[in-house]
């Protein structure tokens, strides 16, 4: 992106009333600079029961390039019900222009039909086009409610068809791509080879997901019809997030105290953890920018100030922002569904006591260091002898810090001896974090069993941070990196973060206890797989399959990069 159009953005936004939104009049400035935006969304399944992962992959195109956009870095997804309901939303990372997440259906989900819509806050201002769109089919066999009444003739039914194992004919899917299996019938928990490959294979450069799931024979018969997504009249704009994730919120007082020149702090904390601070504006409103990846799923936000009880956080939640071009059916369930549905809603209850199939952040090493880390004298506390507490080891094996006790109340002290009287006069206290989260009140740290501790860090002297300057930094670090307050404080904002996944299966050749029951009827997902092969060499995925017997449907799909759809199967037993 264009240097000059990220100090135009930058500049516009320090204008901004509320970060991120912006009038029409600097909205069209800007479309004739930054191309528009379009999102394309497909998933795993449209139908499933509660208890299951309904997983999605999004694509954003540049309309201009006719390519996947770098213009957004994020992208949201929301699973929406009848009357405008929300039920379910994510706020996701968008790397070259792909993005994908998963949502869990939980048990208080209604049986129904639902709507799952991707966009971008850059999309959002589009004529058309706005957003991606997908029907999404719910049951849940818990409960008789249903999202809308069931009618006489419901607008969807839902029923099982009968289907031999030989209708399928296993054939390869054709050309542009070859998607195919080492093999057409399979045992249980039985290793699967999936091969990619075409002689052309490097014309077909792209994103593409990869899902192998049980193909249950369940028939969706649906009268409905999506409305064309007409032009809409617009009040607000929304600025596109260029250089990664937006948080923005406001200060309020029921006291009418000042909110403006207030400082406020996130903290993501873990292992490698991240700490920012900033002002608040005038209006009491404050934003951060987060453009790296984080290991954490959520953010802290705190008032650093002595009043800090006074104020109340209000974060801006970015949203879509017409929900009146989505139409829903009502849904019926034909009885012939039954057995099916029981011994699916058995398995899934199995499946979930010993869930293992979806593992968060794994395998993504991420480069953030603690800001201060090139100033640091650490005290790895596995180099002495360990005493019980935080407050014991200050004493004993930290000297570069000391710690003093006032009206009840803890407080570290980072002498800098070389200027200690100059230091002093200013009246500065030392940042203290734990596991990068913010600490207010040391007494809620002070008798921490220092056996889940493996570190402890300290900068000696004036550290100017953000708009900010301390009189030295003290850095506690757990060995799990899992800190947490005893108890979450009235005063503190959490926020989901976007983050990145993976997923595996499990490994029949590795020592695993095999007597557990594996019921996955979602074999293997890869949302991710990059197809950019310019010596048309195929590519190899393997698995294993569950205790599931049946056919089991492979497909391929997902956007070249020069945005043309591709989407290809094939089909194996499990006997």
């Amino acid at each position: 992106m264009n240097t000059k159009i990220i100090l135009l953005i930058s500049a516009i936004c320090f204008n901004c009333s509320l970060y991120g939104q912006i009038s029409k009049a600097e909205y069209l400035y800007l479309k004739n600079k930054i191309p528009v935006e379009k999102i394309e969304i497909h998933t795993n399944t449209n139908l499933l029961v509660v208890g299951e992962f309904l997983h999605f992959q999004i694509s954003n195109f540049n309309t201009g390039t006719k390519t996947y956009s770098s213009i957004s870095k994020i992208t949201y997804v929301e699973l929406i019900g009848d009357n405008h309901n929300v039920i379910l939303k994510q706020k996701l990372k968008s790397e070259s222009g792909l993005s994908f997440g998963d949502f869990f259906l939980s048990s208080n989900i209604k049986t129904g039909h639902y709507k799952l819509i991707a966009y971008t806050n850059w999309s959002k201002n589009n004529d058309s086009n706005r957003f991606a769109e997908k029907d999404i089919y719910i049951i849940n066999p818990f409960s008789s409610k249903h999202q809308i009444p069931r009618k006489i003739n419901s607008e969807a039914v839902i029923s099982k068809i009968t289907t031999d194992h030989n209708d399928f004919s296993m054939n390869e899917s054709i050309n542009p791509i070859l998607v195919s299996t080492n093999k057409k019938n399979y045992t249980t928990r039985e290793k699967v080879t999936i091969n990619i490959s075409e002689n052309h294979l490097a014309a077909y450069n792209g994103l593409f997901s990869l899902s192998v799931r049980k193909f249950d024979s369940i028939f969706i018969k649906s009268d409905h019809k999506n409305e064309k997504k007409t032009e809409t009249s617009m009040k607000t704009y929304f600025l596109p997030e260029l250089r990664g994730d937006i948080i923005s919120g406001r200060l309020t007082s029921l006291d009418n105290i000042s909110v403006s020149d207030k400082l406020v702090s996130l903290s993501i904390p873990g292992k490698k953890f991240y700490f920012k601070n900033t002002r608040t504006n005038r209006r009491g409103d404050f934003h951060f920018i987060l453009n790296e990846h984080f290991n954490s799923s959520n953010a802290f936000i705190q008032v650093k100030e002595k009043n800090f009880k006074e104020y109340d956080i209000y974060l801006n939640e970015e949203g879509f922002n017409d929900y009146n071009d989505f139409k829903f059916n009502s849904v019926e369930l034909n009885s012939n569904i039954k057995n099916w549905l029981t011994t699916r809603s058995i398995n899934n209850q199995i499946e979930n006591v010993y869930l293992d199939s979806v593992i968060t952040n794994s395998n993504y090493d991420t480069n953030i260091k603690p800001f201060f880390n090139t100033l640091e004298k650490r005290f790895y506390l596995d180099d002495y002898n360990r005493f019980p507490t935080i407050k014991e080891t200050i004493v004993e094996i930290v000297n570069t810090a000391s710690l003093s006790q006032k009206n009840g109340r803890y407080e570290f002290n980072i002498p800098d001896y070389g200027n200690i009287y100059f230091n002093n006069n200013l009246n500065l206290k030392p940042l203290v974090l734990f596991d990068g989260f913010y600490i207010e009140n040391l007494n809620d740290i002070i008798d921490f069993n220092t056996n889940k501790l493996e570190s402890i860090s300290t900068v000696t002297g004036l550290y100017v941070y953000g708009t900010e300057i301390y009189n030295g930094v003290i850095s506690f670090l757990s060995k799990q990196g899992d800190f947490k307050l005893n108890s979450v404080q009235d005063d503190i904002q959490i926020l989901n973060l976007s983050n990145l996944k993976t997923y595996q299966s499990p490994n029949y050749n590795s020592k695993i206890d095999k007597r557990i029951p594996d019921y996955r009827t979602q074999l293997f997902w890869k949302p991710n797989v990059n197809l950019n092969n310019s010596n048309n060499e195929p590519y190899y995925f393997e698995f294993f399959t569950s205790d599931e017997f049946g056919v089991f449907e492979v497909i391929l799909e997902g956007y070249t990069n020069t945005g043309k759809h591709i989407k290809m199967a094939t089909y194996f037993n499990v006997n």
